[in-house]
């Protein structure tokens, strides 16, 4: 039986803003053995460009092991209750670009269309009833 033991230290550092129109997280930990301590940083942040009607950028970004994750969103209210939203996420070996739809009618509808390095387009589109008591999602399909 081995009894060996090993003293890891940590640091852990957070930081959230809110300003009405813009929020901002970061987060870093650092973390290991005396001999060899490691970080990863969180950063993400939401800034709301117009309220009406409503335009909303974001981004991010992760580091983690010498990689780095990176997203970038933009929602945008077309019309009222019609929104579209752009999703790209770079990661170190591929980009996801994600275009999405949202209609607010008596039935939400929405369409999604996912895009990925090296990989088929997929799209998912269908109904839903946001309704709390009676959620139900219909006609899903995905090509």
């Amino acid at each position: 039986m081995c009894d060996k033991t090993q003293d890891w230290n940590y640091e852990v550092k957070l930081d959230h803003a809110n300003t009405g129109s813009r929020l901002q997280s970061n987060a870093t930990v650092k973390y290991g053995t005396m001999r060899q301590q490691s970080t990863a940083s969180l950063d993400m942040g939401l800034r709301r460009q117009s309220r009406r009607p409503l335009n909303v950028v974001g981004d991010g970004k992760l580091v983690y092991g010498g990689r780095e994750w990176s997203v970038e969103e933009q929602l945008t209210e077309r019309t009222p209750r019609d929104y579209s939203n752009t999703l790209r996420v770079t990661l170190p070996t591929r980009l996801v670009n994600v275009a999405s739809t949202y209609k607010m009618s008596p039935r939400h509808e929405f369409t999604n269309d996912i895009s990925v390095t090296g990989m088929q387009p997929i799209r998912i589109n269908g109904h839903l009833n946001p309704a709390l008591k009676n959620m139900q999602v219909s006609d899903v399909t995905i090509t």
